[in-house]
């Protein structure tokens, strides 16, 4: 039997080879490819149509994976007035709003995100490394693999780091989830700092997912722990 395509779409400020992993860990039963908002354009306002056409050019429906913000776009795509036809989409630490409001209480403060922004223009380097800390908690990330993870976002480009943080500021799709025709699977780390699993297990109710929440694990689950993540998904793939 052929593998299912995958196409895999990783969050802010992590570059599409940041699941390369996982996509090994998926490997045999899917053949993935990964991308990451930077492959779906300068602007965010293509990232959703741009994945959409990428899904609907895989041959056959795929298996959609998005972490964080790109849980968010694979579910803009998914929910559009012409969606692709996809097989499921699984989405890993992810949300269908990044910041709180009264009727979606699991985010970030609209504050956390403006001090993100001032960070990134004040000192690049530094708002990163914060950032990708409290992505690896409760784990602490070795400084060699931390600094490396910090060049490989800055080599998305800061115009497009910022692009990014205007898409989480302003994007709600809670809305949209509704919509979302497609079976879906959600996985979360019980001590994600960036986003809370909550949003997870609401997703899940509001569209009779499947959910699986990983103890001592935080917001990096895909990139600490691909082969959990690959083993998460099987297991609701076959729930489907």
């Amino acid at each position: 039997m052929s593998p299912t395509p995958a196409i895999l779409v990783s969050g802010w400020a992590h570059p599409a080879d940041v699941l390369c992993p996982l996509a090994a860990a998926l490997r045999p039963d899917f053949d993935s490819i990964c991308l990451s908002t930077k492959e779906l354009g300068d602007n965010q306002a293509t990232w959703s149509s741009a994945l959409a056409e990428r899904i609907r050019s895989a041959g056959s429906p795929p298996l959609v994976v998005g972490w964080s913000m790109g849980g968010m776009v694979a579910i803009e795509a998914l929910t559009s007035d012409s969606p692709p036809p996809a097989a499921a989409l699984a989405l890993i630490g992810s949300t269908v709003r990044f910041c709180a409001a009264p009727d979606w209480p699991w985010g970030q403060t609209p504050s956390a995100l403006r001090a993100l922004r001032t960070g990134l223009r004040r000192d690049a380097r530094a708002a990163l490394a914060g950032f990708l800390r409290e992505c690896a908690a409760p784990d602490a990330p070795a400084e060699d693999a931390l600094h490396a993870g910090v060049d490989a976002a800055l080599s998305m480009g800061l115009p497009h780091l910022l692009d990014g943080l205007d898409y989480l500021g302003s994007t709600d799709l809670t809305g949209r989830i509704g919509r979302l025709k497609t079976r879906c699977i959600c996985i979360h780390g019980n001590e994600d700092r960036i986003i809370p699993s909550d949003a997870s297990w609401a997703i899940a109710k509001h569209t009779s997912g499947f959910l699986e929440v990983h103890a001592e694990r935080g917001h990096s689950l895909p990139v600490a722990s691909p082969v959990l993540v690959a083993d998460a998904i099987r297991r609701g793939w076959g729930q489907r």
